[in-house]
């Protein structure tokens, strides 16, 4: 890092390798002028810095070009490099085909039609949007901001604060890719979190400014929060964030008042939320950081609950009933059983010792009508079918655990008189219970109480049915595979798959099993080193899912698990030199993921495609490549793990995606504290 003690380095002279074109825009900092890189033959978008003339000036610039080098993110207008032209100071930055923010809430609030996405197309101007149409504006402008939030938490992260948002310093591609750029009042933080260095001598815009900085107090990474805020009410809304506040002194007086417009009353209430707590007047009651305001921001376009107001049972279970109609059913019609059975079964207890025989058997039936009800709802609860949502798979196991208590319950009602079709009866429910029970714990990383039912079901008192047998032995494979205990898989596997073969191919349920089977059979042998037995395995598992697709009355499950093991088989495919064949895999999971409702377990399998990806990259020596897109698969790691932190296989892998990115950087020869820091934390 360069000080002020530091020798001066005399600026490089770029006269002969830049041609000047059009200006782009003018700020306080400098001019921004069209650009063409003769060396290498690219356009490039030239800042001239204007009042620079001193030797303090120059070596301040030169701190500058250092420090937005150093802060490289891909909604980071990059800097290429810097000089002299003509005795002047320059940034050379990349190119960007599309406007400034200021210029699309401009075009889009005069438009006939505000918000709508061709007058986005139009201010781009742009023939293909990323967004698909009919897409409300609140989430267009929502994922815009949450870019943004993502590239100045890595600045501040990186040690350097902004200091001067403002719609006309960012940028918006024709792609729908949003940058910050213009970091020419930067400051850079010391180790305490005070300003140590600021590296230009202008000030910020101050119609932007948070209102600690009005008041002196200085900046800090929560007063570019702020800043972000107000540009975020002012894209969703397309009008002014403080109203009719014109001019220079009624802003800074609204500002240091917090009279912020009030939103509109139809975007959702959590996006209003997100908002308010980012643009709060003091600097403790914003977000602790941008990531937290951008993964708030991702939560709401996605219908997720945010972290600033946490959901209570109420809101979780209207926004639960929404999403999932059939699983709530399923659900609510468990609920009425676990009241209504006890009851129901003591009332035709009483009758039994008042009444008749009739009575006896009355209730018998009853009973019996019962439990066939609890033991379809415990199957129900138990399959993969509602699987990915982790606190609906906690409630699910509440759910679970309530209805094995239950038959504990009849259990000890019944007396030595009962039948003994009743004891068996319960029993096969509570076993069902408890394989339900195995399945959740394993999704959600809690193994040891997988293992704790598990051995409930080895401990079984009477002897299980054949078909239930094979689903206890096949749920006995599932938790193998979440433990990473593939010696335990191929001694198991083979057995069922020939079990399986004797049944009917038409049946869905079994077509599932079948292709769960393969799939764990081929990640032991990708893990064993055997890549060309994995990808044998991986094209049974795809035949057998291809085939329950055409079965599943489910088809979002089916498709999902698609995704699923085109991922691990692409994974197979690349390690046996099968490139071409691993990549097409890869983006065929990625384009089913994408048409799914985001989830936690959505983004550990697309987190897998990116990582195949990265390594095709690498492979071709695409090295920078291969670390976007295993930046990308760890972001997605780290958000599933924000829902799943003691998933001990998800946190593995996401070391795993640590190592890989520092090993892309290391091949373009990037050794610096970003490299080393991944490195340790893998």
């Amino acid at each position: 890092m360069s000080t002020h003690n530091e020798p001066d380095r005399p600026l490089q002279n770029l006269d002969g390798d830049l041609r000047l074109g059009k200006p782009l825009g003018r700020g306080s900092a400098g001019t921004v002028v069209e650009g063409f890189q003769i060396g290498l033959q690219r356009e490039v978008a030239v800042k001239r810095l204007h009042a620079l003339g001193g030797r303090v000036d120059h070596r301040r610039f030169a701190t500058e070009s250092e420090v937005l080098a150093r802060v490289a993110h891909p909604n980071i207008v990059p800097v290429l490099c810097h000089g002299l032209l003509d005795g002047i100071p320059v940034l050379v930055m990349e190119r960007v085909d599309g406007c400034d923010l200021a210029h699309v809430i401009r075009s889009m609030g005069e438009a006939a039609t505000p918000g709508g996405l061709d007058a986005l197309a139009r201010a781009l101007p742009a023939s293909d949007l990323p967004w698909p149409g009919g897409t409300p504006w609140w989430k267009v402008a929502a994922s815009i901001i949450a870019q943004l939030a993502r590239a100045l938490d890595h600045a501040h992260r990186c040690g350097v604060i902004h200091h001067d948002l403002k719609p006309s310093n960012i940028l918006l591609s024709r792609e729908g890719r949003a940058l910050l750029c213009d970091f020419g009042v930067a400051e850079e933080q010391g180790p305490a979190g005070e300003s140590q260095l600021s590296v230009s001598s202008t000030s910020g815009n101050v119609a932007y400014s948070a209102p600690e900085e009005l008041q002196g107090k200085g900046s800090t990474h929560v007063s570019d929060l702020y800043s972000l805020g107000v540009i975020a009410r002012e894209l969703v809304s397309l009008s002014s964030a403080y109203g009719d506040s014109t001019g220079q002194a009624p802003r800074i007086s609204a500002i240091d008042q917090g009279l912020l417009s009030p939103l509109d009353r139809k975007l959702p209430k959590d996006l209003k939320a997100v908002l308010s707590h980012a643009t709060a007047m003091e600097p403790g009651n914003r977000y602790r950081t941008s990531g937290d305001f951008a993964r708030d921001l991702e939560a709401v376009i996605e219908g997720r609950a945010i972290s600033i107001r946490p959901d209570g049972w109420i809101r979780v279970t209207r926004r639960w009933l929404r999403q999932n109609t059939k699983a709530a059913g399923l659900v609510l019609g468990f609920i009425a059983l676990l009241v209504a059975v006890p009851t129901a079964f003591q009332y035709a207890r009483l009758n039994q010792a008042l009444h008749i025989q009739e009575a006896n058997q009355l209730a018998g039936q009853h009973l019996s009508f019962a439990l066939r009800g609890i033991e379809s709802m415990l199957v129900h609860l138990g399959s993969d079918g509602l699987k990915g949502q982790p606190r609906l798979d906690l409630a699910r196991a509440e759910l679970l655990e309530s209805g094995s208590q239950l038959c504990e319950r009849l259990h000890s009602t019944l007396t030595s008189q009962d039948s003994s079709e009743f004891r068996e009866q319960i029993s096969r429910v509570q076993a069902k219970a408890w394989i339900g029970l195995v399945a959740v714990y394993s999704r959600v990383g809690d193994l040891e109480r997988a293992d704790h039912f598990l051995g409930r079901l080895d401990a079984m008192e009477t002897s299980p049915s054949a078909n239930l047998a094979a689903r206890i032995q096949y749920t006995r494979m599932l938790l193998a595979h979440s433990q990473g205990d593939f010696e335990a898989i191929e001694a198991m596997g083979p057995n069922l798959i020939a079990q399986l073969a004797q049944q009917a191919d038409d049946d869905a349920p079994l077509a599932l099993r079948r292709s769960g089977i393969w799939a764990a059979l081929m990640e032991s042998a990708i893990a064993s080193g055997d890549p060309q037995l994995g990808v044998e395995r991986g094209l049974e598992a795809t035949r057998a899912l291809r085939n329950w697709i055409e079965l599943a009355p489910e088809p979002s499950m089916a498709q999902r698990e698609l995704a699923r093991v085109l991922g691990n088989h692409a994974a197979a495919l690349i390690e046996s030199g099968r490139t071409d064949q691993g990549e097409e895999a890869s983006l065929e999971s990625n384009a089913i993921l994408e048409k799914l409702p985001s989830a936690p377990l959505i983004q550990i399998l697309t987190a897998t495609n990116w990582n195949n990806l990265g390594s095709i990259a690498r492979n071709r020596e695409k090295f920078a490549a291969a670390e976007r897109m295993e930046r990308k698969a760890l972001e997605l790691q780290e958000q599933a793990l924000a829902h799943l932190p003691s998933h001990v296989h998800l946190r593995f892998h996401a070391d795993r995606s640590r190592y890989r990115v520092a090993l892309s950087m290391r091949l373009q020869n990037k050794t610096g504290d970003d490299a080393h820091g991944l490195l340790t934390d893998a």
